[in-house]
Protein backbone atom coordinates (compact mmCIF):
# COMPACT_ATOMS: atom_id res chain seq x y z
CA UNK A 1 0.00 0.00 0.00
CA UNK A 2 2.80 2.13 0.74
CA UNK A 3 4.32 1.72 -2.38
CA UNK A 4 1.44 2.72 -4.43
CA UNK A 5 1.17 6.39 -2.20
CA UNK A 6 4.91 6.67 -2.72
CA UNK A 7 4.45 6.13 -6.61
CA UNK A 8 1.54 8.39 -6.68
CA UNK A 9 3.71 11.47 -5.02
CA UNK A 10 6.22 10.98 -8.04
CA UNK A 11 4.16 10.79 -10.27
CA UNK A 12 2.54 14.28 -9.14
CA UNK A 13 6.09 15.94 -8.58
CA UNK A 14 7.01 14.87 -12.06
CA UNK A 15 3.30 16.82 -13.54
CA UNK A 16 4.43 19.74 -11.36
CA UNK A 17 8.11 19.78 -12.97
CA UNK A 18 6.70 19.48 -16.30
CA UNK A 19 3.69 21.61 -16.23
CA UNK A 20 6.48 24.64 -14.27
CA UNK A 21 9.79 23.61 -16.19
CA UNK A 22 8.75 23.00 -19.97
CA UNK A 23 8.12 25.01 -22.38
CA UNK A 24 4.90 25.82 -24.53
CA UNK A 25 5.62 24.87 -28.25
CA UNK A 26 2.08 23.92 -29.22
CA UNK A 27 1.36 25.73 -32.81
CA UNK A 28 5.09 26.65 -33.62
CA UNK A 29 7.30 26.06 -36.72
CA UNK A 30 10.08 23.45 -36.34
CA UNK A 31 11.74 26.85 -36.65
CA UNK A 32 10.53 29.23 -33.98
CA UNK A 33 10.66 25.92 -31.84
CA UNK A 34 14.34 26.08 -32.41
CA UNK A 35 14.48 29.97 -31.46
CA UNK A 36 12.80 29.29 -28.63
CA UNK A 37 14.66 26.20 -27.65
CA UNK A 38 18.62 27.41 -28.59
CA UNK A 39 17.94 30.91 -27.72
CA UNK A 40 18.15 34.90 -30.01
CA UNK A 41 21.33 33.28 -31.61
CA UNK A 42 19.39 30.68 -33.57
CA UNK A 43 16.82 33.09 -34.45
CA UNK A 44 19.52 36.12 -35.76
CA UNK A 45 20.64 33.07 -38.07
CA UNK A 46 17.48 32.53 -39.18
CA UNK A 47 16.44 36.13 -39.92
CA UNK A 48 19.88 35.67 -42.12
CA UNK A 49 18.93 32.95 -43.74
CA UNK A 50 15.46 34.69 -44.92
CA UNK A 51 16.86 37.50 -45.83
CA UNK A 52 19.09 36.05 -47.97
CA UNK A 53 17.10 33.79 -49.76
CA UNK A 54 14.32 36.54 -50.32
CA UNK A 55 17.47 38.81 -51.82
CA UNK A 56 18.29 36.01 -54.17
CA UNK A 57 14.44 35.88 -55.03
CA UNK A 58 14.41 39.83 -55.83
CA UNK A 59 17.22 39.88 -58.24
CA UNK A 60 15.18 37.62 -60.51
CA UNK A 61 13.68 39.74 -63.34
CA UNK A 62 10.08 39.40 -63.60
CA UNK A 63 10.01 38.39 -67.35
CA UNK A 64 12.38 35.22 -66.19
CA UNK A 65 10.01 33.92 -64.15
CA UNK A 66 7.00 34.25 -66.43
CA UNK A 67 8.75 32.04 -69.25
CA UNK A 68 9.91 29.50 -66.61
CA UNK A 69 6.20 28.91 -66.27
CA UNK A 70 4.76 26.83 -69.06
CA UNK A 71 2.45 28.34 -71.35
CA UNK A 72 -0.82 26.76 -70.85
CA UNK A 73 -2.86 28.55 -73.59
CA UNK A 74 -0.20 27.17 -76.02
CA UNK A 75 -0.16 23.85 -74.98
CA UNK A 76 -3.66 23.01 -75.44
CA UNK A 77 -3.48 24.65 -78.82
CA UNK A 78 -1.10 22.14 -79.75
CA UNK A 79 -3.58 19.44 -78.25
Amino acid sequence: MLDYIVYDVWLFVELVVVYFLFVETQGASLEETAAIMDGIAVQEQLIERVARATEHESKIPVNEKAESVPNIEARMAEE
